[in-house]
């Protein structure tokens, strides 16, 4: 663990290290410890749009999905943040996350899409009833 309160697990998701994630995971690592920020492995995956170690660590592993950091973001919040589609529809249509699901500073989904001007997130998210 790092001084960000990181293990191997973390980095290996931030970098779409998709068979170093499976090895970790199969030889212990803890997919719901959190680091400094409350955040946990499935965040780094999230923030780095890494889609299959996403959906590797929710199907196989059951992270959890509607977990919120110290400031309330969430890896829904954080894959429209960084404009990943395929991540985002499938929080939404696989795993039924709140599409609505607000930070401590009262950003949505929608609102974190639009601000990085994600356009085709903006769309499906108002199609989706946002």
């Amino acid at each position: 663990t790092n001084n960000k309160g990181e293990t191997l697990l973390f980095l290996a998701c931030e970098n779409g290290s998709e068979n170093l994630v499976k090895y970790l995971v199969k030889h212990g690592a803890n997919i719901d410890k959190e680091n400094n920020n409350e955040e946990t492995p499935l965040f780094y995956a999230c923030k780095n749009r890494n889609e299959n170690i996403v959906k590797y660590l929710i199907d196989e592993c059951n992270a959890k999905i509607n977990k919120a950091n110290y400031c309330g973001e969430t890896p829904l919040l954080l894959a429209c943040e960084s404009g990943n589609i395929n991540i985002v529809k499938y929080l939404i249509d696989e795993c039924k996350v709140d599409i609505n699901i607000k930070n401590d500073d009262g950003e949505t989904p929608l609102l974190k899409a639009f601000h990085n001007e994600y356009l085709n997130i903006v769309e499906y998210l108002i199609e989706k009833g946002a």
